[in-house]
C-alpha cells in the first residue's frame, strides 16, 4: 500500500495562506501531501488587504520591496512589467494588481507542483474545531462538511477596525462606515466627513471620497492627530550611514525609553552624514522583534502606550503624492486633523454632532458633519471576536489571547499556545496576529519571511 497523504488545511485564502502555501508547494517533498484551502470568498489569493475595488486603492511601498519571495526581490516587479507595460521599481501599483499576483503565482504553484501533492480548495467557512486524543484535528465547515487534518494553520486574515461605543447608537446608519474595508460598496458620503483615525486607512479613505466628491471636506480625529510620515521620494539617497553604534545601544538597552533615546540619537547621526532616517527605521525594525520578545509584558504596555504611535508613523509610511495631497488639502482648510478623543457622535436632524475633547483640553468642542467613517486600527483582541470558530477555539483553550492585545500566543514554529502555555502539535498561526510574539507582522516583508518559515515547518512534518 502507498503512504498515507499527510492533510494540511488552511483556515484563509489570502495573502498569509496563499504565501505558505506557495512556498510548500515550490518546496522539495517524498512524503505525500493533500493542502485544503477553506476560504470563504469566491476567490482565492488577494484577501480583504488586495481585493478588488471600485477605487483603485495604491500600495504604500514601491512595486521593487513588493516580491512574494526574499530571493526574488523583482518577481512583483516582471509581473507588473507583464501586466502593465513600462513600470518603475519606485512606482506604487494598485493593490488589485498585487492581488492578481498573489492569485497568479499560488495558481502557478497548484499547477506546477510536484507530485504527490494534491490541493483542494473549499470555498466554506470554518466555524469548529477539534482535537482528538491520538493528535489529528478535524474542523467543521459551515456547509456541514468535515475536513480530518493532521495539521491547521489559522490563517484568517487582518480583523474589522474596533468597535467604538461613541457610534454604537449609529449601527446600520447609511451615513456611518463601521468597516472601510467590509463588504459595503464604497459610496459618496455627504460631506463634511468625519475619519476617525488618521492612519493609513484614513488616508486611502479620504482619496475615494474625494474621487466621487473633489469639493468633500473632511475632519480627521486621532488622539495624536498626525499623518504617517511619506516615503522616500524615489531619488537615491546618501550612502555611509554606520549602523554599528546603534546596534551596541540596542544591546544594552533594557527600556522602550533607552531603545527610543537610542533610535533619536541614531536617527540625528545619519542625518548628520547625509543619510535618510528612513535607513534608520529599516534597520530598526528588523532589531524589533527580538526587542519585543526580550521585553516583559509592563515594558510591552508601556511601548504601546507611549512609542507605538510615533513608531507607526515612521515605519508605516504614505507614498509621497498622497502625502503631498493630503498637506494641499490641510492648507486649503478642505481637510482638518484633529488630536484628541471623541466623546460622542449623535444624529441631529439630516446632520451629526460629534462632541470631542481636544487633546491637552479640559474644554470639549463640537463639529457638525454629514457622515462618519471608523478608520481605528483594526481589533487583534480576543474578546473582540465573534466569529464562531475563534470563540470555540477559546472554549477549548485551544488558543490564548496576548495580555497586550496583539493576537495569538505562539511558540516556535508558530505554534499556537493554548490557555496553558502549552505549544498545541499539529495548530498553527500566520499572520497579522503575529504581532503578539514578533511585533512586526503586518507589511509584506515580515509576513513573507513568516510564511516561508511555516512552510518549511510543515514540509518537514
Amino acid at each position: 500500500m502507498g503512504q498515507r497523504a499527510r492533510v494540511i488545511t488552511f483556515i484563509g485564502g489570502g495573502f498569509s495562506a496563499s504565501a505558505t502555501v506557495i512556498h510548500l508547494l515550490r518546496a522539495t517533498t517524498t512524503q505525500p501531501l493533500h493542502v485544503v484551502m477553506v476560504e470563504p470568498a469566491p476567490f482565492i489569493g488577494p484577501g480583504r488587504a488586495y481585493a478588488a475595488r471600485s477605487h483603485p486603492y495604491i500600495l504604500n511601498v514601491p512595486a521593487a520591496r513588493m516580491s512574494l519571495f526574499e530571493d526574488e526581490p523583482g518577481d512583483f516587479l516582471a509581473f507588473a512589467r507583464e501586466t502593465l507595460g513600462r513600470v518603475d521599481g519606485q512606482d506604487f501599483l494598485p493593490r488589485s494588481l498585487y492581488g492578481e499576483y498573489v492569485a497568479t503565482r499560488l495558481r502557478e504553484a497548484i499547477e506546477q507542483r510536484r507530485d504527490p501533492t494534491q490541493v483542494d480548495i473549499r470555498h466554506d467557512t470554518a466555524v469548529d474545531l477539534s482535537r482528538h486524543p491520538d493528535g489529528h484535528l478535524t474542523v467543521r465547515l459551515q456547509s456541514g462538511s468535515t475536513l480530518d487534518s493532521d495539521q491547521v494553520v489559522l490563517a484568517t486574515g487582518t480583523p474589522a477596525p474596533q468597535r467604538l461605543a461613541v457610534l454604537a447608537g449609529l449601527e446600520g446608519d447609511p451615513r456611518c462606515v463601521m468597516d472601510p474595508w467590509g463588504r459595503e460598496p464604497l459610496r459618496r458620503l455627504p460631506s463634511p466627513v468625519l475619519v476617525v483615525g488618521t492612519g493609513l486607512t484614513a488616508a486611502d479613505m479620504v482619496c475615494a471620497q474625494l474621487a466621487l466628491n473633489p469639493g468633500a471636506e473632511f475632519h480627521l480625529v486621532s488622539r495624536r492627530g498626525r499623518l504617517p510620515l511619506p516615503q522616500a521620494d524615489g531619488r537615491p539617497g546618501s550612502a555611509g550611514w554606520q549602523p554599528a553604534l546603534l546596534d551596541r545601544e540596542l544591546d544594552r538597552a533594557q527600556s522602550a525609553r533607552a531603545v527610543v533615546r537610542a533610535v533619536r540619537a541614531a536617527a540625528g547621526a545619519a542625518a548628520d552624514a547625509g543619510c535618510d532616517w528612513r535607513d534608520v527605521v529599516t534597520h530598526v525594525r528588523h532589531r524589533l522583534p527580538r526587542l519585543w520578545q526580550h521585553a516583559s509584558v509592563a515594558e510591552r504596555r508601556r511601548f504601546l502606550r507611549h512609542v507605538a504611535p510615533s513608531w507607526e508613523i515612521h515605519r508605516h509610511r504614505l507614498p509621497h503624492a498622497i502625502h503631498e495631497r493630503l498637506e494641499a488639502l490641510s492648507r486649503t482648510g478642505q481637510l482638518t486633523i484633529h488630536a484628541g478623543a471623541l466623546d460622542s457622535v449623535r444624529p441631529a436632524g439630516g446632520a451629526l454632532r460629534v462632541r470631542f475633547r481636544p487633546r491637552f483640553a479640559s474644554v470639549a468642542e463640537e463639529l457638525v458633519v454629514g457622515s462618519v467613517i471608523n478608520c481605528t486600527s483594526p481589533d487583534y483582541r480576543a474578546a473582540a471576536a465573534a466569529d464562531p470558530l475563534t470563540r470555540s477555539l477559546l472554549a477549548q483553550g485551544l488558543v490564548a489571547a496576548d495580555p497586550c492585545g496583539l493576537g495569538w500566543r505562539t511558540g516556535p514554529d508558530a505554534q499556537l499556545l493554548d490557555a496553558a502555555g502549552r505549544a498545541v502539535p499539529g495548530l498553527h498561526y500566520v499572520g497579522p496576529r503575529l504581532r503578539a510574539t514578533h511585533w512586526e507582522a503586518t507589511a509584506v516583508a515580515e509576513l513573507r519571511t513568516h510564511a516561508a518559515r511555516l512552510a518549511e515547518t510543515l514540509r518537514r512534518g
